[in-house]
């Protein structure tokens, strides 16, 4: 019987082996034709500025002033590496290298989930079932090559659970070769991100835990405290070495390590960069999302096959009364620890849920076990246990289509629970990665046949990235919703950070549409457009200057040929309104509030003329519901303060009245 275990288990590691060396050159492969991310380019210069730190010795401080990016709280240890392979070979394609590099660490990623799975289970069966789950989460391998950040702190936060367990797994002797694998893991998370501290705490709460669930309180007692005087200077190197050498990829960490990192943790746990964001078809600041935002965007982006296999899990522990082992009870914790503890504190989540994609490992160990229990417990009644892998073969088909069907924008799935793709487009974020630029851009490099005119490309994304740096294009970053206060030939935007009423409405599509890029269930994710005349920036640029008459000329003709810029329309109501004509102001705003009733420039001039009409009750509830929409729209303060002073409230008036003086003084910093 112990042989055929050996047996058993020999063929298991064998099979999960020749797994992992199939699945490395088919990720790297795939990450070959990756799409650029929108943050790629912002932390590869940082990157870059992080190896000029230390090729001067610290003389050239530019990775460590970034004020508006932040980048400096960053370790960011992945990115680094990439510079610096890319500074070695300075002929190598920079993006190339660091998506064949994300291929790297998503294998790691999968390599350490399916090892937690034998861990816990002792079946390398587990293991393989748990790296075909977290292949088949859509999120994360959708972006596995262009996401360094959270993609190689997952496989490090994988790495370290798993070190962690085999050590508690052999306390009170633990031999050094765990201990030191526990540190370097350690280490390298921290390298990836401060948030890799977590361990620390982690560490001592399932130690303790141990000592009292085990009732292991002789250690302290006689000849136990041997093990105890050892395990002490293990844990000492385990502690020392896994955060000392977690800096030294870290300029920031290193200037001052016992105050940055923690200053830097504190900084992301209280992120104050705030970002539009839709969910559930409604428009919020970043930091205002509801407290279910994270459990309802795991439960409507996860494919159905990993929800079945983590109901398996928990149905089958209720069922049976299992007892899960302590192994298991770490994994559960370290999955759901992290998932409440940044609701409770409130932190500054958004674009659906890769601030914690280092818990995917976890999600599919979890459904992988699930689904092994189960198959195991009706091993004998093969009828059962074949309808059950029946159900999960059928569910594990849905995210594979999706993968054949959206090659680029794979990290976009959503569920049935969701109603697909189609039903949340407008109702959550989309491709907020703006992997359709990749293809838009590649279509307007084969539309415009190079000239000696150069031509100037408006963008919500760097596109010169795809373009091969064709000297014939000039790339500008525009906004889409502000393409009209730039001057440009042609266009190039991706669809997101638009209010979700256009969308809804259909209310966003510009003039001038050469080229819709679509995804593989026929949702727009990019558009290229060309600009037939300037009329409409001509219109801005005198209503600017105080040529309202000739802005109210142009910018009425554009708006009839670009009707849903709705850009165009605030501009038209402020000249309107400057002019002093406000009859006519008055009309043109009762209109477009019809169209726009989210704009609050509009709104704001609707607040004016009731204030100058003497209306001042009207004018302040007009600002309230402002400032309630939109907390940030600090400009309606001087006439939310003239409100309160003609109403009387003279103390609310001092009261916004310093809010603006903070404000501008924090703009002053800036």
């Amino acid at each position: 019987m112990h042989r055929l275990f050996k047996v058993e288990k020999f063929r298991g590691r064998l099979m999960f082996r020749i797994f992992m060396l199939i699945l490395l050159p088919l990720l790297i492969f795939r990450s070959l034709d990756f799409p650029i991310n929108v943050d790629e380019p912002l932390h590869f210069n940082h990157a870059k500025d992080v190896l000029e730190w230390y090729r001067t010795k610290g003389e050239d401080q530019s990775c460590l002033e970034t004020p508006l990016t932040n980048l400096k709280y960053y370790s960011q240890s992945v990115d680094n590496l990439t510079a610096l392979i890319c500074r070695v070979f300075p002929n190598s394609d920079e993006y190339m290298v660091r998506h064949i590099t994300g291929a790297l660490f998503a294998w790691l990623f999968i390599l350490f989930s399916g090892l937690l799975a034998f861990e816990i289970t002792g079946r390398y069966r587990t293991a393989i079932l748990a790296g075909v789950a977290f292949l088949l989460i859509p999120p994360v391998m959708g972006q596995y090559g262009n996401n360094l950040k959270d993609i190689s702190f997952g496989a490090g936060y994988v790495f370290s659970i798993w070190a962690m367990i085999r050590v508690v797994k052999l306390l009170p002797r633990v031999p050094w070769k765990h201990m030191l694998s526990l540190a370097i893991s350690i280490a390298f998370l921290i390298s990836v991100r401060v948030g890799g501290l977590i361990i620390f705490p982690y560490l001592f709460l399932f130690v303790g835990a141990w000592l009292i669930l085990k009732n292991k309180f002789s250690i302290f007692k006689g000849e136990g405290k041997r093990d105890l005087y050892r395990l002490s200077a293990q844990f000492i190197v385990v502690l020392v070495a896994g955060y000392f050498l977690g800096l030294v990829f870290w300029p920031y960490g290193l200037i001052r390590p016992l105050s940055h990192p923690f200053e830097s943790l504190s900084m992301m746990e209280n992120y104050s960069i705030l970002i539009r964001q839709i969910f559930e078809g409604e428009w919020y600041w970043s930091k205002f999302l509801p407290d279910y935002y994270l459990a309802k965007w795991l439960l409507i982006s996860l494919p159905m096959v990993i929800l079945i296999g983590i109901l398996l899990y928990g149905v089958h522990i209720l069922i049976r009364f299992r007892i899960i082992s302590y192994s298991e009870l770490i994994v559960i914790f370290t999955l759901l620890f992290p998932l409440v503890y940044v609701v409770i504190i409130k932190a500054n989540l958004y674009s659906g849920w890769r601030q914690v994609y280092f818990v995917a490992g976890h999600i599919a160990v979890i459904a992988a076990i699930g689904v092994e229990s189960v198959i195991s417990y009706y091993a004998k009644k093969r009828v059962i246990a074949g309808i059950i892998l029946v159900i999960m073969i059928i569910a594990s088909i849905f995210p594979v289509i999706h993968y054949l069907r959206n090659p680029g924008t794979a990290y976009i799935h959503f569920n049935v629970l969701a109603g697909g793709n189609q039903k949340a487009w407008s109702n959550y974020e989309y491709d907020y990665y703006l992997h359709g630029m990749k293809s838009a851009a590649e279509w307007i490099d084969e539309a415009l046949e190079p000239g000696e005119d150069p031509k100037i490309i408006a963008s919500n994304f760097d596109v010169s990235l795809y373009l091969n740096d064709r000297a014939d294009l000039q790339i500008k970053y525009v906004h889409y919703d502000n393409r009209s206060e730039a001057a440009w030939d042609y266009g190039i935007f991706g669809i997101n950070y638009i209010h979700p009423d256009q969308l809804k409405k259909d209310m966003w599509k510009p003039a001038g549409i050469m080229k819709m890029v679509k995804d593989g269930y026929d949702i727009p994710v990019a558009v290229v457009i060309k600009r037939d005349d300037i009329n409409d920036f001509a219109g801005i640029q005198n209503a600017r200057t105080g040529n309202y008459s000739e802005a109210v000329e142009l910018l009425s003709n554009s708006i009839a040929k670009d009707p849903n810029n709705f850009l165009l329309y605030e501009y038209l109501a402020e000249s309107l309104y400057n002019s002093g004509d406000t009859i006519s102001c008055q009309t043109f705003v009762d209109s477009t509030k019809e169209i726009h009733p989210w704009s609050e420039k509009i709104n704001m001039i609707d607040a004016k003329l009731d204030y100058d009409a003497g209306r001042y009750e009207t004018a302040l509830k007009k600002c309230l519901n402002i400032l309630e929409d939109n907390s940030n729209y600090y400009v309606i303060l001087p006439v939310l303060i003239s409100c309160y002073e003609k109403t009387g409230n003279l103390s609310m008036a001092r009261y916004y009245q310093e809010k603006l003086i903070e404000r501008e003084k924090s703009l002053s910093v800036r």
